[in-house]
This record gives C-alpha cells, sequence and structure tokens, in this order.
C-alpha cells in the first residue's frame, strides 16, 4: 500500500494497517456469529455476561486500538510539516475524497459510541448494528487510504473496482457460505451447545 506513494514513509502505518484488519475481521466474525444465533445461546466469560458483550467489548478495544494508532499517524505526519509527508493526508482530503472521510469518521464514531451501550451490546439487533458499522467502516477506510492515487479518470474509473470486488469478493464468498451452511457443521454445533 505505501508502494503506491514511495515519498511518503510512516513507521507505524503497517501497525495502523493490522489495527485496521484486526478490525474488519472481527466485525465480520460478530456477524457470523449473530447470523448462526450462537451469541445467545453461548455464555460468557462472566456469570452476568453474555458471549455478545464479550465480543463487543473486544471489538471496542480493536476500534479503540485502530483510533488511536491512526490519530497518532496523523498528528505526528503533520507536526512534523514535511511535505512529502503532508501531501499523502492533502491527496485524500481533496477532489470529494474528504467525503469519504467525513463518512469514515461518522462510521467510526458511531460504532465507538455504540459500543460504549451496554444495551445495544447485550442485544441480537444491537450487535449486528455495530458490528455492521464497524465493518462498513472498514471498508471506508480501505478506500480512503488505497484508491485517491489511483484515481486519475474520474468516477467512471471505478467500475475496475465494482468489478473487483464483486469477482474476488464472490470467489471468496461461494465458500465460505457453502462451508457455512454445511450440514455436519450444523449438526456438530447442535451437539456441542447441547453438551454445553
Amino acid at each position: 500500500m505505501l508502494s503506491l506513494e514511495p515519498e511518503f514513509t510512516s513507521t507505524i502505518y503497517a501497525l495502523c494497517e493490522a489495527s485496521a484488519e484486526m478490525v474488519g475481521a472481527f466485525a465480520l466474525a460478530i456477524l457470523v456469529l449473530a447470523a448462526n444465533r450462537a451469541v445467545e445461546v453461548l455464555p460468557g466469560g462472566d456469570d452476568e455476561t453474555s458471549l455478545s458483550e464479550d465480543l463487543a467489548n473486544m471489538q471496542f478495544g480493536f476500534v479503540l486500538t485502530w483510533i488511536y494508532l491512526t490519530f497518532m499517524q496523523w498528528l505526528v505526519v503533520w507536526g512534523g510539516d514535511l511535505p512529502d509527508e503532508i501531501h499523502w493526508y492533502v491527496v485524500r482530503s481533496d477532489n470529494g475524497w474528504q467525503y469519504l472521510l467525513y463518512v469514515l469518521i461518522a462510521l467510526q464514531a458511531a460504532a465507538f459510541a455504540g459500543l460504549l451501550s451496554q444495551d445495544l451490546k447485550r442485544s441480537h439487533a444491537g450487535l449486528v448494528w455495530l458490528a455492521g458499522i464497524t465493518l462498513a467502516g472498514h471498508f471506508a477506510d480501505v478506500v480512503w487510504r488505497i484508491r485517491p492515487p489511483l484515481f486519475a479518470g474520474g468516477p467512471l474509473e471505478l467500475w475496475h473496482d465494482a468489478v473487483a470486488w464483486i469477482g474476488v469478493g464472490g470467489l471468496w464468498l461461494a465458500p465460505f457460505l457453502f462451508l457455512l451452511r454445511r450440514p455436519d457443521k450444523i449438526v456438530w454445533w447442535k451437539r456441542e451447545v447441547a453438551h454445553g
């Protein structure tokens, strides 16, 4: 990702990327568990805590780490006032990309605020909503970080992205849904829940 703009250097970028991927992967895992209704069946770590609340608390930690690391990168780059590094942010805050940044900030702020609510963390619909908002924020973050330097042809150039996401996403989604719906997996899951 950094090779798209070789003049930009950041020693914390790898940590920002790792934390962002963790946020997205964990949000997807929560959605999968919620789709199977597993979070309503299994207890959490404490007697009065559900699994959904434990998962939401972990998601809160990942979101908080991501927010901290990305803010620290911005603060160090902007405070350093080096044109090559600031240019990375200037490209992403101009030509309409600032609106995607606003959406990204709003989604992550909504996820952060929602993850503070105990009622949302304990309800199935709330957990699905929180994971969905967090995953949408992650996708906005990925597009905002990668796409602006490659955006020379205007909005019509985005059809390549749509085709790639549908193609690769479809290739990944097909076996994922197949494995998620396997009859032997469902029988095993019911057996595990019944025993304990």
